[in-house]
């Protein structure tokens, strides 16, 4: 079993990518993880656009229904309730847990209605860049709150 997490296009800001990088690094100590980017498109009509990456993102889950999809309209979890999430996901499913961050404009509701866990990192709005890096340190401490690892709060 492994995490994935998946989004269109690199980080542009180095700060933030160093960022990502090491948590990623931090995450890798507990489970393998895999990064799965993938190259945005331009296009002009918003809808055009959010369907391009919600293909794309299917195309690497694998089943949708492991597939954990990051969106305001989510549930909203402390990180207690998060590490208990994700402990559970470990301990009763067999495939791989797999993370998505969609664009700048999100997901349409065809998508979120199609029956993956929609997650809310907060009520309020991040950059899609933003979320990923919470993301992932949420991920981070989840394991050291499942291992009972001091991490700095």
């Amino acid at each position: 079993m492994k995490i994935k997490f998946i989004w269109p296009g690199e980080i542009k800001d180095n700060c933030l990518s160093k960022l990502e990088a090491d948590y990623l690094k931090k995450i890798s100590r507990f489970i393998k993880v895999e990064k799965l980017v993938f190259k945005t498109k331009f296009v002009e009509e918003k809808g055009k656009q959010i369907a391009f990456e919600e293909k794309e993102i299917e195309k690497r889950c694998g089943n949708l229904k492991n597939l954990i999809l990051l969106t305001e309209k989510g549930k909203e979890m402390d990180s207690f309730q998060f590490a208990k999430f994700l402990e559970n996901k470990l301990n009763f499913q067999s495939d791989d847990i797999v993370f998505a961050v969609g664009g700048e404009n999100g997901f349409s509701e065809r998508f979120l209605k199609k029956g993956m866990f929609l997650l809310s990192l907060s009520k309020m709005t991040f950059t899609h860049e933003f979320a990923r890096i919470i993301l992932l340190e949420q991920v981070y401490r989840a394991f050291t709150i499942i291992k009972n690892i001091k991490y700095q709060r």
